[in-house]
């Protein structure tokens, strides 16, 4: 097993217990830090997932988040709950998606960065070009070529890894990509419910996940997205 190979094992199954992944994860210790890192973010994802839901949170979070839309900013403890709260909501409330806790953890982070930071609630605004292209610098990625309206676009971090989030405009509405450059997938799969449709697909440094309204077609927003962001291997 490589190191490629464990990585990907390490985000499908973070507590694999076979004996080629327990060998390499003994040899090399920089895979071993890879190793606990995710297992560590798997753990924290399913505690804040077990929080237990107060009564009328739905209304709760909209409240509070109308109330904080004067742009007030918010304590680190506050920041967290509302993360967590964002979390729950969107897994008991978007109806259809999976088990929160038979997810991998890349599908569970991603459902958590669109809970924190939803399409729906990104300002119309276009994004700057030279904001664009330092958010895809970041990351490794070069802009060469047009990916349309672009009203969203920051990094964030799963464990380690820098991340980029852009929101870009659809057929149907705001449409979420998650750039996740050395978070690896084996295959491409789906993810819906009734109120999101989701791709999450593998790339040639990590993967990427797309999430739009129901009806939108993701296939020609990766199609874009590929023709428009070079990436430095």
């Amino acid at each position: 097993m490589n190191c490629l190979e464990f990585h990907r094992r390490s985000l499908a199954e973070p507590r694999c217990q076979e004996s080629e992944f327990l060998r390499h994860k003994r040899d090399c210790t920089h895979c071993a830090d890879f190793s606990l890192g995710v297992t560590q973010f798997d753990k924290s994802l399913t505690e804040a997932l077990q929080v237990e839901v107060p009564n009328n949170l739905a209304s709760r979070i909209i409240l509070r988040q109308s109330l904080d839309a004067e742009g007030a900013q918010r304590t680190r403890k506050r920041r967290l709950y509302a993360w967590a709260a964002s979390v729950l909501l969107a897994l008991g409330l978007a109806g259809g998606w999976f088990m929160a806790t038979r997810l991998p953890p890349v599908d569970r982070a991603v459902i958590a960065r669109i809970s924190e930071v939803p399409g729906s609630q990104v300002a119309a605004e276009q994004v700057p070009y030279d904001t664009l292209v330092r958010v895809l610098r970041t990351l490794g990625g070069e802009l060469s070529g047009s990916l349309g309206e672009v009203s969203y676009a920051s990094i964030y971090y799963i464990q380690d890894f820098p991340c980029g989030q852009l929101v870009l405009t659809g057929m149907k509405g705001p449409v979420n990509v998650l750039l996740m450059p050395g978070v690896y997938i084996e295959n491409r799969r789906a993810l819906r419910s009734k109120q999101w449709n989701g791709i999450i697909v593998p790339t040639a440094n990590g993967s990427m996940a797309i999430v739009g309204e129901q009806g939108e077609v993701l296939d020609d927003v990766e199609q874009r997205v590929r023709s428009a962001v070079i990436w430095r291997l």
